[in-house]
């Protein structure tokens, strides 16, 4: 199999069904992102010239759940060694809310902010559950 039918296989529907480097704003899919197929030249963003990159995340909390749990679930794979236990269970999460909410910046945002933080939260209890339930099942 060469590179362009494997290639057709991550790509998104519409793009294959006219031909993939001609739609704008086509996108190749793999397990976990989405990759722009840019026309023309792409370079690296310099960091330290005043160039940022706003990362917007307006999902719903369907779609960020459903993320989280495909995320959750390759990550599990990668700690699998973690000897993770309740401990971790309560501190990760307590942690990264407090590391999202206060360190990041996230009171800023209001109820919003706060949200997002638990989330965040949220997801470390979902990877240390899973890792933990991993370790017993196996």
């Amino acid at each position: 199999m060469d590179e362009s039918t494997t290639r057709r296989k991550k790509i998104d529907p519409a793009l294959y069904a006219v031909g993939w480097e001609n739609v704008p704003e086509s996108q190749i899919l793999n397990e976990q992102r989405a990759y722009l197929i840019a026309p023309g030249r792409v370079e690296k963003l310099k960091v330290g010239n005043g160039a940022f990159l706003l990362h917007l995340m307006d999902e719903t909390m369907h779609e960020y759940i459903e993320k989280m749990n495909l995320y959750t679930d390759n990550e599990t794979e990668k700690k699998k060694q973690k000897n993770y236990g309740v401990w971790a269970l309560i501190w990760r999460p307590l942690w990264r809310f407090f590391k999202k909410y206060f360190m990041d910046g996230s009171f800023r945002m209001g109820t919003r902010g706060f949200i997002r933080a638990l989330m965040a939260a949220f997801y470390q209890f979902v990877l240390v559950a899973k890792i933990i339930e991993k370790r017993y099942r196996d």
